[in-house]
């Protein structure tokens, strides 16, 4: 099938990664690069698409709403087909009007803000819309009777923390359940942990919910043990990093949280990845490096199917396709570019992620 490219002569495809590279933030934007450069390295091992290789071109965000304003603009100067990013939904959102300006493609793998979904636009999320996960967590803890709970949320990333606590906070009330306190904090400023978990444990609720980074979802867990409580530890998604184990040790075992990604969940497709994942990178690849690889395959995909290299067809090829094979399951990029995928409740055993059933 005869490709057409237009009149624009070029020697590589080249697509785009932005993240955050430093900080407190930065451990899912590595991973996921990682994941793209697996991807990209593989690709081009296989002959490009259509004899053209693939080039990767990373920018650094700087978890900074107008640096990522620029870096975007910077890659589509570059002449990039597609950006993978933003890795956070605070930025994915700052910047979605400027992508759609340009009519550039975005294809984030961890923004999950539901401000993102349901919308005809230039982004599109391989990770489903928070309401999925926030649903599924408020469902089961009324199975549970755990009548009450207290919240700890992260005001960084508001797009998303509190797009997931208004979710959850909707299901949980309409079923029942009371939100004895909600008390949020800010990333990686000058605030103590200590005094997050006592405000907490005064609210007398039955359980916690932490909806934070790995690391601020680790330290919060180890103050809480440290106060002596035994009460039930809740996360949102965006826990599940390597951080949640370096730092929380003992304090998360137990803790549950709604997740796309498990070992258990895994097959044959799954496994070829992590040997070479861990190969390449020597450590095992994070839900944030999944997302990524994934992000980049959809793309190649849709690259070798398009009838142009532009942002534009790529995006209409992709959404014409509409299920893709992941490494673990398959999902659906539905019309408005939003992922259909299902979730499941893991439980923290073990420093491994084992599926639970709750009654």
């Amino acid at each position: 099938m005869m490709l057409i490219i237009g009149c624009r002569r070029f020697e590589s495809i080249k697509i785009g990664f932005v993240g955050t590279m430093v900080g407190g933030f930065s451990n899912a934007s590595i991973n996921g690069r990682n994941g793209v450069q697996l991807a990209v390295e593989e690709i081009n091992r296989q002959g490009g698409i259509h004899g053209y290789p693939v080039e990767l071109l990373v920018k650094d965000d700087r978890f900074d709403p107008e640096v990522a304003l620029e870096v975007d603009r910077e890659l589509y100067r570059a002449g990039v087909v597609a950006v993978i990013g933003h890795m956070t939904s605070n930025l994915s959102v700052h910047v979605l009007p400027e992508i759609n300006r340009m009519k550039l493609l975005m294809v984030s793998p961890t923004s999950s803000s539901n401000q993102l979904s349901g919308k005809d636009d230039y982004m599109i999320q391989i990770y489903p819309p928070n309401k999925a996960a926030s649903s599924l967590l408020a469902e089961n803890l009324m199975k549970i009777r755990h009548r009450s709970i207290a919240v700890a949320y992260d005001l960084r990333n508001p797009a998303y923390s509190e797009d997931w606590l208004e979710g959850f906070t909707q299901d949980y009330v309409s079923r029942g359940g009371q939100i004895a306190a909600a008390y949020p904090f800010a990333s990686g400023l000058s605030f103590r942990f200590y005094q997050v978990a006592k405000e907490l444990l005064a609210s007398q609720a039955e359980a916690i919910l932490i909806i934070a980074n790995s690391k601020d979802t680790a330290m919060l867990s180890q103050q809480i043990r440290k106060l002596g409580s035994k009460l039930p530890l809740y996360a949102s998604d965006w826990a599940l990093a390597d951080e949640i184990f370096q730092y929380g040790g003992p304090a998360v075992e137990g803790l549950i949280v709604p997740t796309l990604f498990f070992n258990e969940k895994a097959g044959e497709r799954y496994a070829r990845f992590k040997q070479e994942y861990q190969q390449r990178f020597g450590t095992e690849p994070s839900v944030a490096a999944v997302l990524g690889y994934e992000s980049a395959q959809l793309i190649f995909e849709g690259l070798a199917k398009t009838k142009r290299y532009t942002s534009e067809s790529l995006r209409e090829t992709i959404l014409a396709i509409k299920e893709f094979q992941g490494l673990q399951e398959a999902y659906v990029i539905d019309p408005f570019g939003d992922a259909v995928r299902s979730y499941d409740l893991v439980m923290i055993q073990d420093n491994r992620l084992k599926k639970v059933s709750l009654p």
